[in-house]
C-alpha cells in the first residue's frame, strides 16, 4: 500500500481518476442515498496494480440497481397486542470488514416501518446479514422501549428474504 492520500477527481458524468506513482491502490467510493424511507450506505472496495506509465480503466462501478429486488423485508408488530408498529427503525448490515486499515459496516440500509408496520430493504447483495430494530414509547417522550437484533439471516440473489420482529411496546 502507499501511504497518504493519492490525487482523485469526480466528473459531472462521474468518471474519476487518479494520478500517481506505481503500486497497489484500493478504490473506496463511499455512497449514501435517500430513496423513499430508506437511506442507503455502501463501501465498493477492490485492490487494482497499476504499473508506470499505465492507465488503468476499472469500467463502472455500479453502487446502487434498483431494479433488482434482492433484498429481506418483513414487518414489525407489538408484542402485546398483535399490531403491526408504524414508524419502528430498522437497519439492516452485513459483516464488518477491514477496508484501508478502518473496521466498516459494509451494505447498510436504514428504515422505517410504514402504516401496516411493514418495511423493505432491497438491493442488497447476496450474503449474510443482521437486522436491528428499535421501537420507541412515545409517551416517555422517545426512549427505547425495546430493541431487538437478528443476526445471520440469509439473502440470496433474486429472493426476498422474509422477516417478522415482535417488540415490547411498554417497559
Amino acid at each position: 500500500g502507499m501511504s497518504g492520500r493519492t490525487l482523485a477527481s469526480i466528473k459531472k458524468d462521474g468518471k474519476f481518476w487518479c494520478i500517481g506513482v506505481e503500486g497497489k491502490f484500493v478504490v473506496i467510493p463511499a455512497d449514501r442515498y435517500e430513496r423513499g424511507r430508506n437511506s442507503y450506505f455502501k463501501y465498493f472496495a477492490t485492490d487494482i496494480k497499476v504499473n508506470k506509465g499505465e492507465i488503468k480503466d476499472i469500467g463502472d462501478i455500479i453502487i446502487f440497481d434498483f431494479t433488482d429486488k434482492t433484498g429481506i423485508e418483513g414487518y414489525v408488530y407489538s408484542k402485546e397486542s398483535g399490531e403491526p408498529v408504524k414508524g419502528a427503525d430498522v437497519s439492516i448490515s452485513r459483516k464488518v470488514e477491514m477496508i484501508a486499515g478502518i473496521y466498516r459496516e459494509i451494505d447498510f440500509i436504514n428504515t422505517t416501518t410504514d402504516e401496516n408496520g411493514y418495511f423493505n430493504a432491497s438491493p442488497l447483495p447476496e450474503g449474510k446479514y443482521q437486522v436491528s430494530s428499535d421501537i420507541f414509547s412515545l409517551k416517555e417522550n422517545r426512549t427505547i422501549a425495546e430493541s431487538k437484533r437478528i443476526k445471520g439471516i440469509s439473502v440470496i440473489k433474486g429472493k426476498k428474504t422474509k422477516i417478522k420482529l415482535y417488540l415490547r411496546s411498554t417497559k
